[in-house]
């Protein structure tokens, strides 16, 4: 009876587990820049914030517009009057984002995929990206 009762509780604990991680495989999010034609893709590690997802998103297809208006502000690290980071740290969390550029090129392999490593602050606007690797990819054939 012992063997039985240890048996089962082995196979709760498989099920279990491959619950979860097929359930973590499944969270990734898409959004498509038709425009531009850009395919932003968040793995299963980003958050669940649909939001923060299209800032990021937002903020490397068209790039950081905020800054470019301001001609007499060259310090890109300001601190918010309205946050406390400067005291407390940051709530930082990270993520991988692949951007898939289509038709970049005009002959295959014509579509441009970078990976990038994004850092944000649930507390405030910090924000860093890294690009880690750019490589292209068969994704469309030639016309």
């Amino acid at each position: 009876m012992r063997k039985i009762y240890t048996a089962a509780i082995v196979i709760i604990c498989l099920i279990v587990t491959m619950n979860i991680v097929f359930a973590d495989s499944s969270r990734e999010i898409r959004m498509e820049y038709e425009d531009e034609g850009i395919t932003v893709i968040f793995d299963g590690s980003s958050s669940d914030d649909e939001l923060l997802c299209k800032k990021i998103a937002d903020r490397i297809v068209y790039g950081d517009n905020e800054n470019e208006n301001d001609n007499d502000n060259d310090n890109d690290n300001e601190v918010e009057p309205m946050s406390l980071c400067w005291l407390f740290g940051h709530d930082i969390t990270t993520s991988s984002v692949t951007v898939i550029t289509h038709k970049a090129k005009t002959y295959s392999p014509r579509c441009l995929k970078e990976l990038y490593h994004v850092q944000t602050c649930s507390k405030c606007d910090y924000y860093k990206e890294e690009c880690l690797s750019a490589v292209y990819i068969v994704c469309h054939p030639n016309d």
